[in-house]
């Protein structure tokens, strides 16, 4: 979903994650991120339904993050589970995601 009412050089576009983030859900998401790759400035993840989350989506989330860094596109998370969290934190993804945890950033 893009804003309407958002100049054209800071265009968003909302990822939404379903609550399963398995390899099924992973073809899904990867053309969402495509879609939003194309859309503008930024691209929004919304983790805050995900209950599971697997290695073929969060390597998605990856690859879209150094994919946005590499054409200076901005990329982060607007709401975050805490099964997502904990799963990227276990994972060791959360810097690589750009994820600021309690274990890295006391403030977060």
């Amino acid at each position: 979903m893009t804003s309407a009412s958002q100049p054209p050089d800071t265009v968003q576009d909302i990822v939404v994650l379903p609550a399963s983030c398995v390899t099924v859900a992973a073809e899904d998401v990867h053309n969402q991120l495509v879609m939003a790759s194309g859309l503008g400035s930024e691209t929004i993840v919304d983790a805050g339904a995900v209950q599971t989350v697997g290695q073929a989506v969060l390597q998605l989330l990856l690859s879209a993050r150094n994919d946005a860094a590499a054409q200076q596109r901005g990329f982060r998370f607007s709401a975050m589970s805490p099964a997502f969290v904990e799963r990227v934190t276990a994972m060791c993804l959360a810097t690589p995601l750009g994820i600021a945890t309690k274990e890295e950033d006391p403030t977060a």
